[in-house]
């Protein structure tokens, strides 16, 4: 997230004369909390970028070292970020870098990644900004909307993954109640497809573009596996099948086979785990509720 961790190379931005940039912001201080919220904010709301805190800059160049002091800065910073920012900023790192003349002083560089909440309202002026060039500047009111729009996609999907493991779950309870009845006695059994819209519309978005590339893959697998177990639900609820099948993507023998409604059991049970693993990684049940609490 961060490229500057060390003293060595705070001192290389002043030596090399280095140009702010659209990933790279000089502050000599903090004096104005306000900076901080802007400027990450900004950063999270583009591509992301540095915010290094402790270098004295002329027209965008960083001409001078200012050490601050040192006692609490992370903290503070973190403070700052975290109770003034709407929804919450979270993917920002906090590196502290103590000086080598007085160890009661530092520089501070603040990270910040591309978020996938953007966009991010800075609370203490309500406007929500974004980097452009050497700048952090204020949010046309287009692009409030677009990431707004993309935002809700992401929500939305969220919400379609626990309803699809919900139905699995429910699914799976039923199908081995089914099973354990004689043949004689079973009824057809008309299975619910899981949801796909969502994850759809999430790829039409444009938000897939700023997921992690382990979560991507996860979901492109999972909803692959979405997909053949409603083509066999659909295959089953049409002729009310309690028969015996073969499917490609099976391992049984072709002339074995396997009882439908066990096949896409299986199957959900599969999904569940796939599904599962994904809410761990996006930060599922807290990520639900916070996004509850903000509609």
């Amino acid at each position: 997230m961060s490229s500057i961790e060390t003293l060595d190379q705070i001192k290389k931005l002043v030596e090399d004369k280095v140009e702010e940039s659209r990933l790279v912001e000089f502050k000599q201080d903090i004096s104005d909390p306000h900076d901080v919220i802007k400027e990450v904010t900004a950063f999270s709301n583009a591509d992301g970028g540095e915010l290094i805190i402790g270098i004295i800059e002329k027209d965008s160049v960083a001409v001078g070292l200012n050490p601050i002091k040192k006692k609490g800065i992370g903290e503070r910073i973190a403070q700052i970020i975290e109770h003034n920012t709407e929804p919450k900023l979270e993917h920002f790192k906090i590196i502290v870098i103590d000086d080598d003349n007085d160890e009661s002083r530092a520089y501070v560089v603040v990270g910040a990644e591309k978020s996938p909440k953007a966009p991010h309202m800075d609370t203490k002026e309500h406007r929500y900004y974004v980097r452009r060039d050497k700048r952090s500047v204020p949010m046309l009111d287009n692009e409030i909307k677009a990431l707004l729009f993309r935002r809700s996609h992401a929500l939305s999907l969220v919400s379609e993954i626990a309803s699809n493991k919900g139905i699995a779950q429910k699914t799976i309870r039923r199908v081995n109640e089914l099973t354990g009845l004689k043949n004689g006695v079973r009824k057809p059994f008309l299975f619910i497809p899981l949801k796909t819209e969502a994850w759809k519309a999430f790829q039409y978005s444009g938000y897939a573009s700023i997921v992690d590339t382990q979560i991507l893959v996860k979901l492109v697998s999972a909803y692959n596996l979405v997909h053949e177990i409603n083509s066999i639900i659909e295959f089953t609820n049409i002729t009310f099948s309690n028969q015996i099948i073969t499917t490609p993507i099976d391992n049984n023998r072709l002339d074995i086979g396997i009882y439908g409604p066990a096949l896409i059991r299986d199957r959900l049970q599969e999904l569940n785990g796939r599904l599962t693993d994904i809410e761990g990684l996006l930060g599922g049940s807290s990520l639900q509720k916070r996004n509850a609490e903000n509609l």
